[in-house]
């Protein structure tokens, strides 16, 4: 019998890490489209982070572990981009351009599901989480993000719905200790016990809105994507 005590001290148990992983996901593809693209506003964020927001619709493929690729048109040149474990390469086929990193040393430059709002068990390989409090408006999870690499000491601060598992917000810190931007994940969904959410804004250290992107064609655990895909 579930007494009155143990209802408590689950309530007011510290949550770890590991309880803000979606374990379930074992693979996800969408389409990425950008609705909104304020480039004055997305330079203050960087000019690299600006760049990206010329792929106004790109396709992803994820799968387990750590398993991922985009691909997407820019100034009409297709362009995909393979990442397998800390192990990307970016081809660009219109000019036979084959760009390969390791980024174990510079987990930094590393995409992953945390970038749209998922921390699932390929986060967990490079990144540790550090519960920081409960939001008193939200009663959502707040935690820090940090990487195993402890030479690079950019972080993440997030907001976690205990529920969906989803990030609600993200604060994006980079290697001098200030906001870099600020990510508000909205508009979730469950596909196959997955909770995804499907529209992204970001927002710079001003507060201003400076990108919006949609997700669709969503499918999660369809156990049909090949690791043929991630051949690099």
């Amino acid at each position: 019998m579930i007494t009155v005590l143990s209802v408590f001290l689950l309530a007011s148990a510290t949550p770890k890490f590991e309880d803000i992983v979606q374990s379930s996901l074992k693979d996800l593809s969408l389409t990425a489209k950008v609705s909104k693209a304020n480039f004055g506003e997305l330079r203050k964020i960087s000019r690299d982070f600006a760049t990206a927001y010329n792929f106004t619709s790109m396709t992803l493929k994820y799968k387990q572990p750590s398993k991922m690729r985009m691909d997407g048109t820019y100034q009409s040149a297709h362009i995909s981009y393979v990442l397998v474990g800390a192990k990307k390469v970016i081809n660009i086929p219109a000019v036979k351009q084959r760009i390969t990193e390791d980024t174990k040393e510079s987990p930094g430059k590393r995409q992953s599901m945390l970038d749209f709002g998922i921390i699932d068990k390929g986060v967990t390989e490079f990144m540790k989480g550090k519960y920081v409090r409960t939001d008193r408006e939200s009663n959502e999870w707040v935690f820090d993000l940090t990487y195993v690499y402890n030479d690079d000491t950019s972080r993440h601060r997030v907001w976690v719905d205990p529920t969906t598992k989803v990030i609600t917000k993200r604060e994006w810190y980079g290697q001098e200790g200030r906001l870099k931007a600020t990510f508000f994940y909205r508009d979730v969904k469950s596909y196959s016990g997955v909770y995804v959410p499907t529209t992204v804004e970001v927002q710079n250290v001003e507060g201003k809105s400076a990108g919006t992107t949609s997700y669709s064609n969503i499918k999660a655990n369809s156990g049909t994507i090949p690791d043929s895909t991630f051949q690099i």
